[in-house]
């Protein structure tokens, strides 16, 4: 559009628009008081996750507890135990020994 057609819209504008009405004296009062009643609402939902928190670490904690407890040892296990512990250890506490310790470290040396 050039500017003789703009201000023939503008004319025309201006000689046909209607007149707004006339706003109410309480409107604003009466838009405040629809909005303020409404409660903000409490969201329980967040806090619903807490107790399931907790009863799946005390049922997780008490399953590892079990899983990963020892075992009593059986009186078998034990008797195997005590007869290595006696044919191992043996030599340990003689002050004798059929290995000579100097020979071995006198052989590392050279």
């Amino acid at each position: 559009m050039n500017q003789p057609d703009d201000d023939q819209l503008v004319e025309f504008l201006r000689r046909y628009r209607s007149e707004p009405p006339s706003a109410s004296p309480d409107l604003e009062d009466r838009i405040l008081s629809a909005i303020a009643p409404a409660p903000i609402p409490i969201r329980r939902r967040e806090r619903a996750w807490f107790p399931a928190a907790i009863a799946a670490t005390l049922v997780a904690g008490l399953l590892g507890y079990h899983l990963w407890s020892p075992t009593t040892p059986t009186s078998a296990e034990l008797a195997s135990l005590e007869g290595f512990m006696q044919g191992t250890w043996q030599d340990t506490v003689n002050e004798s020994s059929d290995i000579d310790w100097t020979l071995i470290t006198d052989s590392n040396t050279r």
